[in-house]
């Protein structure tokens, strides 16, 4: 309702619930996410990005009687580097090899905006944070990016 709402969102909710479409779908984050607003009741499910791991799709099934399930599943990427021969071992062992290579690149991502930013050169907040607050914050922001964007919902189901 509030991050990153669409332009005219009252009037898309408006649009939906005089449908009766109990479910909005987008992707723009990159981020599985999912939530029903209780005081609309329309689910709105953000599914991930195939491209970041841990790559997985979403999956919803709906059923005859007007009630749906929604859950993730993991492309194997182990399984597909193995029937494929390929030899690269962070292919094979991607499992293993990709949580820490994806909370790398968020680490990075922190504190280069820390060590690069523009408060940095007219003194501000940056500055003033020492070498370790400044690793100790970019790791808080590694560890919460790769939760979420590695979230894995549990099924939801709507009955009407």
């Amino acid at each position: 309702m509030d991050d990153c709402t669409i332009e005219h969102s009252s009037e898309l909710i408006d649009m939906l619930e005089s449908e009766n479409i109990p479910l909005f779908l987008s992707g723009h984050l990159h981020v599985q996410h999912f939530m029903q607003n209780n005081d609309i009741g329309i689910y709105e499910i953000v599914t991930s990005s195939l491209s970041t791991p841990p790559c997985q799709y979403g999956v919803l099934e709906y059923m005859e009687n007007e009630s749906f399930s929604y859950y993730t599943k993991q492309v194997d990427i182990e399984k597909w580097a193995r029937k494929h021969q390929m030899t690269d071992e962070n292919l094979l062992n991607f499992n293993t090899y990709s949580p820490p290579s994806l909370n790398r690149i968020f680490y990075n991502q922190a504190y280069d905006a820390m060590k690069n930013s523009r408060e940095e050169e007219t003194g501000d907040i940056f500055v003033q944070l020492t070498e370790t607050e400044k690793q100790q914050m970019s790791r808080v922001y590694a560890d919460i990016n790769s939760a979420c964007y590695g979230a894995r919902p549990t099924r939801l189901w709507r009955r009407r």
